[in-house]
C-alpha cells in the first residue's frame, strides 16, 4: 500500500485495495499587524508577528475504494470534537514545525445503499497550526 501521509493515525494510501487520499490541499499564511491611529495623521503600521498557518483540503470516501465512510468521518470527528493537536505528514515530511488541530470539518452524505448505509461522502477539512508554547521560551 503507497503511503500518502498521514493526520495523526489516519493514513492517507492509496493501493488496489483501497484508497483515501487527499486533494485540492491549499497552505495560507500571513502577518498580524496592527494600525495606531494618530491625530490627523496617516496611521502608524506595526508587524506583530506571523499568524498561524492554515490546511484546507477535500477527501472522498467512497466503499468502491474500500473503506468505510462513515468510520473514516467518525475519525476526523473525533479530532475535531476532541481538540487533539497532530502531526500532518505530506508525502514523507511532515508540513510545518508544529502540529495542528481540525478547526472545521464540512461532510457530505452523498450516497446511501438500499440499507440507509453511508457508501460514498465527501468532505473538507480545515487545519490551524497549533503552537503548544510561547516562542523564545
Amino acid at each position: 500500500m503507497g503511503t500518502m501521509g498521514a493526520f495523526g493515525d489516519i493514513a492517507f494510501y492509496s493501493s488496489d485495495e483501497k484508497i483515501l487520499t487527499y486533494n485540492e490541499l491549499t497552505r495560507s499564511s500571513g502577518g498580524r499587524w496592527a494600525d495606531h491611529a494618530r491625530h490627523l495623521k496617516k496611521p502608524v503600521t506595526e508587524f506583530l508577528g506571523p499568524n498561524l498557518d492554515v490546511i484546507t483540503f477535500n477527501i472522498i470516501l467512497s466503499i468502491n475504494y474500500g473503506i468505510n465512510p462513515r468510520a473514516i468521518l467518525n475519525q476526523f470527528l473525533e479530532y475535531e470534537r476532541s481538540g487533539k493537536a497532530a502531526t500532518l505528514v505530506i508525502g514523507n515530511l511532515p508540513i510545518g514545525v508544529y502540529k495542528w488541530t481540525l478547526r472545521s470539518l464540512v461532510q457530505n452524505w452523498e450516497r446511501f445503499d438500499g440499507k440507509g448505509n453511508l457508501i460514498y461522502a465527501t468532505a473538507n477539512l480545515s487545519l490551524t497550526e497549533y503552537v503548544l508554547r510561547w516562542l523564545n521560551e
